[in-house]
């Protein structure tokens, strides 16, 4: 099949009439959805059911990598260090809502969102008690993550997929407005905009071991097209994964968008390796 046309507009999701008719060979996909768990395999699975291609993770994948306490038990298995962590849901509440078996500092989040929403950093017993609360009222339906706060750098490693595979661009390190390592990535940080971004300085085996971890936990993960890991690297050196995006955000202040343009890629060149990346899945001929 000749590619003639991609959709990239709103689809109403509403009407199953416009699916039906629709006359696209690929739908560019950056819908992160609106409601549950599964929010972001919402769109891929719709265009799925229906045989319409698109660019990136499928279904299955987006909500996989959504979930952050599955990546977390995957990155175990293969041996990829993650921060030592317990989860509470409501058939662990008991068991855990009076204290926490880790020692602190611990940072605490709810485990499907994104954006930062509800990451906290932790370091007594009351303050996880009510942070404890507070996160249980406003996300009543998702399990509570819990785990080791690793002091040291947070760093993003941003992936695209071509003729070989999936590869790292590169990674990028999110600094304080000081141009310090930052303490915590939280929402209030990311909305405010307080925070530098750069090109990892760290050891290029530091560099090059979370290049390697991100794209083989994005490959068991089933991640297709692009993606971005997200790790902290402790003092010594050891980096331990965080999360996974599948549907990372590709505006112009973007993580994903400051590391390519500062390794050199122009937007339309990324653009066009995601496109080109599920054109091959979909056996579509470009051009």
């Amino acid at each position: 099949m000749r590619a003639r046309s991609i959709f990239t507009g709103e689809c109403p999701t509403n009407d199953s009439q416009f699916l039906l008719n629709i006359s696209v060979d690929l739908v560019f996909n950056l819908a992160w959805g609106y409601r549950g768990r599964n929010r972001e395999g919402l769109i891929p699975a719709i265009l799925e059911g229906y045989g319409i291609a698109h660019t990136g993770t499928d279904s299955y994948g987006c909500s996989l990598c959504l979930d952050k306490i599955q990546t977390k038990l995957i990155a175990n298995f293969l041996k990829i260090p993650t921060p030592n962590f317990f989860c509470v849901t409501k058939d662990t509440w008991n068991q855990f809502k009076d204290a926490s078996p880790l020692p602190f500092p611990i940072v605490m989040k709810p485990s499907s969102e994104g954006t930062g929403m509800g990451v906290t950093l932790i370091s007594s017993d009351a303050e996880y008690r009510r942070t404890l609360d507070r996160l249980r009222l406003l996300y009543p339906d998702e399990p509570i993550l819990c785990e080791t706060y690793i002091k040291g750098d947070e760093v993003t490693v941003p992936m695209l997929e071509n003729e070989q595979g999936l590869y790292a661009v590169g990674v990028l390190s999110i600094l304080d407005a000081k141009g310090k390592p930052i303490e915590l990535y939280d929402a209030n940080i990311k909305t405010s905009h307080t925070y530098q971004k750069r090109l990892s300085t760290l050891p290029r085996e530091v560099n090059e071991a979370v290049e390697s971890y991100s794209c083989r936990l994005y490959a068991f993960l089933q991640g297709q097209g692009y993606g971005r890991a997200d790790f902290r690297i402790a003092e010594d050196g050891t980096p331990y994964f965080l999360e996974m995006a599948p549907l990372p955000l590709l505006a112009p202040y973007s993580s994903f968008n400051l590391c390519t343009s500062l390794k050199g890629m122009s937007n339309e060149e990324v653009f066009q390796q995601i496109i080109q990346a599920a054109c091959r899945r979909y056996k579509i001929v470009s051009g």
